[in-house]
């Protein structure tokens, strides 16, 4: 799983894919690497069918689904969030004592913490990527 920030420097026509922190974990790069070929081939991201908050299968270019973008601005309760619970950063979210934009931490962390996948936490990274087929912006929060 890899979590996003939305960037909002989104230039018609280029999506962008960054992982924030240093070193790209060894079994996330290849998985990065697809995500940026299907983006330059042309594949938005799918929004799933399910959930409270905005979750993106992105494919490669081949068109198999590798991986699942969270933006953290469209969590539920956040700003941009694509299923009708936008609101403000820091609302108490659809989960007692998480607020929006928390949860992003709180899955890293727990990735973090399940290191040697015990729990069997998939990995999970922090990423900033651009695509307009994300909510930036169209949330009734930023209204």
């Amino acid at each position: 799983m890899i979590y996003i920030r939305n960037r909002k420097d989104y230039t018609k026509g280029k999506s962008h894919i960054e992982v924030l922190g240093e070193p790209v974990p060894t079994k996330i790069k290849p998985i990065i690497d697809g995500v940026k070929r299907g983006l330059n081939a042309g594949l938005a991201p799918e929004l799933t069918f399910e959930g409270t908050s905005g979750a993106y299968f992105m494919r490669n270019d081949k068109q198999v689904p590798i991986a699942v973008f969270k933006p953290i601005d469209e969590e539920a309760n956040a700003p941009n969030n694509p299923r009708g619970f936008a609101n403000k950063f820091g609302t108490p979210s659809l989960r007692s004592g998480v607020l929006s934009g928390e949860a992003c931490e709180r899955e890293i962390a727990a990735y973090l913490v399940d290191k040697d996948g015990f729990s069997g936490v998939p990995e999970t990274v922090l990423a900033a990527i651009s695509h307009p087929s994300f909510n930036f912006g169209r949330g009734r929060a930023n209204s």
